[in-house]
């Protein structure tokens, strides 16, 4: 897993507490594992974390945790 994105995650959700990121890393590994990047139709070099910090910073940074959220929830 590439420490990196997950470090852009935390920073674009502005997540301060290590607790919540150390929490929210453990389910964005699990996702990025299980139903994203072994998908045998992703494209080459297109990951589930860069992706998705690319798609919450299209949010105002107010509502990157509902869309976070919908993400996770749905």
């Amino acid at each position: 897993m590439n420490l990196l994105g997950l470090r852009l995650i935390a920073q674009i959700m502005n997540w301060t507490d290590d607790g919540v990121a150390t929490a929210e890393y453990t389910w964005l590994r699990l996702m990025a594992s299980t139903k994203y990047d072994g998908y045998s139709d992703f494209r080459a070099g297109s990951r589930f974390i860069e992706n998705l910090a690319i798609w919450l910073k299209q949010f105002d940074a107010e509502d990157r945790q509902t869309a976070y959220d919908f993400i996770k929830h749905r």
